[in-house]
């Protein structure tokens, strides 16, 4: 009778006991079923959210990069300071150094002209295609002036010489009686009159107009044209049109020996130029005295 009262006892008991699992478990499902439908309200009456500004990369500006080269992070003294960059170049000013003496005109490799430095009187010679002093390049040989290249523009130097009339006060041609024809193509020449004339070379180049001349394509000398009425060619007794081949036996196919050939005149106490006169040969003999 005993052992069947605690048998129903113990079954009351094991029924309540799963009634109130039961219970508990069915509560805690309710509840998190009341959150998940809490948060899901709350969710969709907040506003979509924006990425923080501070996330963002946004790449600095060109002003943003200045500024921190002007700040100079390495040099606190030099902070705030901006860069300055170097200056342009001055235009070249050729006359500023130089002036032109002299040219003389020609095709090809033959044209030259002569710039003397203004500080030391120093002559130099220049061909087409050269670079001056201060970088200018020669680009163009007239009988009077020449064309310099100075970066993009083109510039014009003009002899600074009286052309063309009568020669200057003073130059070569001005000494009375230092030439006097003795025979056909024979003269005496006072050797002052010899040293006035090769005192300035490029500058006696300036009375007449010299030109190489050509046969067969080859150079054989400088044609003498537009002489100045007056000047040391007149005086010496060439003519319009005659070809310089030789002077002393120095062949002036070219500048070089041109200036060569007349440089060497200084110390002579006799001169023969060999020519071309009318297609016809010709030797004019000069004594210095």
């Amino acid at each position: 009778m005993t052992s069947h009262r605690l048998n129903i006892v113990w079954w009351h008991w094991r029924q309540r006991l799963l009634t109130v699992g039961v219970l508990a478990a069915a509560a805690y499902l309710a509840a998190d079923a009341a959150n998940l439908l809490m948060g899901a309200t709350i969710e969709a009456s907040m506003p979509p959210s924006r990425p923080s500004a501070r996330t963002a990369a946004i790449p600095p500006s060109t002003a943003d990069v200045d500024a921190i080269l002007r700040g100079n992070l390495f040099n606190p003294n030099q902070r705030g300071n901006t860069a300055v960059s170097p200056a342009a170049a001055p235009p070249v000013v050729i006359e500023a150094t130089h002036h032109l003496v002299g040219t003389v005109t020609g095709g090809g490799d033959f044209g030259f002209a002569v710039l003397e430095e203004k500080s030391n009187s120093a002559q130099n010679l220049y061909r087409v295609g050269d670079l001056l002093p201060g970088g200018a390049q020669l680009v163009g040989i007239e009988r009077y002036a020449i064309t310099i290249r100075v970066g993009g523009a083109l510039q014009q130097l003009a002899v600074q010489e009286e052309v063309p009339g009568a020669a200057p006060a003073g130059g070569p041609s001005a000494a009375a009686g230092g030439v006097r024809e003795v025979a056909a193509n024979h003269w005496l020449i006072d050797r002052g009159k010899i040293e006035a004339a090769l005192a300035n070379l490029p500058k006696l180049l300036t009375q007449a107009r010299l030109i190489p001349n050509f046969i067969g394509g080859k150079a054989n000398g400088f044609q003498v044209l537009s002489m100045q009425p007056g000047s040391f060619f007149t005086e010496i007794g060439l003519k319009e049109g005659d070809v310089l081949q030789r002077i002393n036996g120095v062949e002036v196919n070219d500048p070089q020996n041109l200036l060569k050939a007349f440089e060497q005149l200084r110390n002579e106490a006799a001169i023969n130029v060999d020519l071309q006169r009318r297609s016809q040969p010709v030797t004019l003999a000069y004594e210095i005295h």
